[in-house]
């Protein structure tokens, strides 16, 4: 009786208390990761792979969604804290990284049509003193657990119509 009094305790705390968002299974985030492509401008698509990076932050009790454009030839390790799956997204290699296999299987739900990408040119090189990305585009969008944007973070000049034009176009996406 113990035995499934403490099974049931647990699922319940952790759909209670889970690092996963609940959301509909119709959510998709793919709207957003190709208005990140299209902001991609005169950059060759086959050198490159967007990182699609998803993280619990337990201080602020919310997601961390980094979408990063990277070339193929990475600058970094592969940390053994972290999982990474290589997809094919349209004509992009797509590098998912989460904490654990929970948030890769997430990503995969809310990311839609994915292929394996068996073939990939994607090259872990080493280690790099500062962060994931050498790339100056990078878009950090913070989350609670509805997956509602709390904030938004995007390397782009605040001040100007650019900026405003994109952070409305990801609040507008992230509503759908």
């Amino acid at each position: 009786m113990k035995k499934y009094l403490f099974i049931f305790v647990f699922v319940i705390f952790n759909q209670t208390f889970g690092q996963i968002p609940k959301l509909k299974k119709t959510y998709s985030l793919n709207p957003t990761i190709d208005y990140f492509i299209d902001n991609l401008q005169g950059i060759n698509h086959e050198n490159i792979v967007i990182i699609v990076s998803f993280f619990y932050d337990k201080k602020e009790k919310s997601f961390l969604l980094d979408l990063t454009c990277e070339n193929v030839k990475l600058i970094f390790d592969k940390s053994e804290k972290n999982i990474y799956k290589i997809y094919k997204y349209k004509d992009y290699n797509l590098l998912l990284i989460g904490q654990n296999s929970q948030q890769i299987k997430f990503l995969n739900s809310i990311i839609k049509n994915l292929k394996p990408n068996i073939n990939s040119n994607v090259e872990f090189l080493g280690k790099q003193k500062y962060g994931i990305s050498n790339d100056p585009y990078s878009w950090y969008l913070d989350f609670n657990k509805k997956m509602n944007i709390k904030n938004i973070y995007i390397t782009e000049d605040e001040s100007t119509e650019k900026y405003a034009k994109i952070v409305s176009k990801i609040m507008e996406l992230s509503k759908k």
